[in-house]
């Protein structure tokens, strides 16, 4: 199993790639990282050099 995240610019085509991937695959998945937050009780914004940890 493959776990994808991907960042980009509005607009660039991340949440069409990110469904086009998930309807492949029988138990594909695509969460939208609005709803991914909130589930995560201590996250760390991706932008920030900490994420890279």
């Amino acid at each position: 199993m493959a776990v994808v995240v991907m960042a980009g610019a509005p607009g660039s085509g991340k949440t069409t790639l990110a469904r086009m991937l998930a309807s492949d695959d029988p138990h594909g998945v695509h969460i939208e990282t609005d709803l991914f937050f909130r589930f995560i009780t201590n996250r760390i914004d991706p932008s920030l050099p900490e994420a890279r940890q």
